[in-house]
């Protein structure tokens, strides 16, 4: 398992990487294009696509915040639905998980049952 401290400063430099995108994209939607009935201005697009960039960066944000947090309370690494250590495995590649493989699959489970179900429908 990575160290905590290894993972503090991993967090730290995507918190700072990311709050220069968010503010990066911020700079960019200071620019707005012209909506006018029957015209397609390609700014638009490019607008509600960076804005959608940045409501990721900002929940990538959080979920780093969160991160840190539970660091300095001592609950990293520690699965919020059953309590149990979360795989070092899982930490590595995910440093910002907060559930053990097990909850998280059991959490995915309805979502992913659901989409299946909602992907029929459509078929029918």
């Amino acid at each position: 398992m990575m160290l905590v401290e290894q993972v503090r400063r991993r967090i730290e430099q995507e918190l700072q990487a990311t709050q220069r995108e968010v503010k990066r994209l911020d700079e960019l939607l200071a620019l707005k294009g012209d909506y006018g009935p029957g015209r397609g201005d390609p700014i638009v697009t490019s607008w509600e696509r960076n804005l959608a960039r940045r409501e990721r960066a900002k929940g990538k944000l959080k979920e780093l915040e969160v991160t840190l947090q539970r660091i300095e309370e001592g609950t990293y690494g520690v699965c919020e639905a059953c309590g149990q250590a979360i795989e070092p495995e899982r930490l590595a590649a995910l440093p910002i998980a907060t559930l053990c493989i097990a909850c998280a699959h059991q959490r995915a489970q309805p979502q992913l049952s659901r989409a299946i179900e909602s992907k029929r429908d459509v078929q029918l």
